[in-house]
């Protein structure tokens, strides 16, 4: 067997991301892809036997990267809990702009699929991810920083809806850019709207 060209993987795995993001998993056929890339079908079995193993690639590999930037990026922060969380907003909203259909189509897969396997893979990484932001708030009420009766659950979940929910109406052309709006939502997060 001939070895694989990293750069045709590379490729694929990048047009068949773009195509899962638009179509879906369903909607996404290896011809589709093959001919995206420009190779056979053939060839694209050379690298990946079937749909379901290329799109569990695409995924993993996506959300392991998203996980790895932002835990870079917070650990950059030092000890300061509320740094930490806005770190971890910051980082996960320059990989959405950056990488909009790897975003997108890790959450497809976790909202629309029937596949336990599937599942189970972005559960997997959903929940180190989601760790990172759990930590930095249980260490912020560990050292005063945020109240004490604060629920962790909670505060994660709202954070993550307010990332999770961006796709669906934020417009690059619109008033405020993605990291602007960003800051203005930790910034309610961690101080309120209620006149003092």
């Amino acid at each position: 067997m001939t070895a694989r060209d990293p750069g045709r993987y590379e490729q694929i795995i990048n047009e068949a991301r773009r195509l899962f993001a638009r179509h879906g998993y369903q909607g996404t056929s290896l011809n589709m892809i093959a001919a995206e890339v420009g190779i056979s079908k053939s060839t694209l079995y050379h690298h990946f036997p079937d749909k379901e193993t290329l799109y569990r690639s695409l995924v993993a590999t996506g959300m392991e990267t998203l996980f790895n930037r932002v835990r870079d990026a917070m650990q950059g922060q030092g000890p300061d809990a509320a740094q930490r969380l806005s770190a971890f907003m910051r980082a996960s909203i320059e990989y959405y702009e950056e990488c909009h259909d790897s975003w997108v189509s890790g959450s497809q897969l976790f909202w629309m699929t029937d596949s336990e396997a599937h599942r189970a893979l972005v559960v997997k990484w959903r929940d180190a991810y989601e760790g990172l932001l759990k930590e930095a708030v249980r260490d912020g009420i560990a050292s005063g920083q945020f109240k004490p009766d604060t629920d962790v659950s909670l505060a994660a979940k709202f954070l993550l809806s307010s990332l999770n929910q961006l796709s669906r109406w934020y417009r690059p052309d619109g008033e405020k850019t993605a990291q602007e709006i960003m800051d203005c939502f930790v910034g309610m997060f961690l101080h309120g709207i209620e006149k003092a």
